[in-house]
């Protein structure tokens, strides 16, 4: 195999993934679905999963995500004054789940 080649088939393998990642993230948000769960009752959950450690805590985001699971889901994120990240996802249901990290899907 050429050299030339070996770059062609690496272009077209990155092209490729971009595209996938691309098309991917068009299939997670459909702007259409209106939240299960309004914003107010999402971020009530997600305050009480994270107790008393929301004095150390601030949320700077909140994303609704969409029909990814389970759909109607929304998802807080919060930084301490060092960076660390916590993850609270709220369901449609009630439950939430927290993570250290960005949350990590199956």
């Amino acid at each position: 195999m050429t050299k030339n080649m070996k770059r062609l088939f690496a272009m077209m393998a990155v092209l490729t993934g971009v595209s996938g990642v691309v098309l991917a993230s068009s299939w997670v948000l459909d702007p259409k679905i209106a939240p299960t769960v309004a914003l107010p009752d999402a971020c009530r959950l997600a305050v009480t999963t994270l107790g008393p450690a929301t004095n150390q805590f601030h949320c700077p985001a909140a994303e609704f995500v969409g029909t990814y699971r389970p759909p109607g889901s929304w998802r807080f994120s919060f930084y301490n004054t060092n960076g660390a990240l916590k993850t609270v996802l709220a369901y449609p249901d009630g439950k939430t789940h927290a993570y250290d990290g960005p949350p990590v899907f199956d």
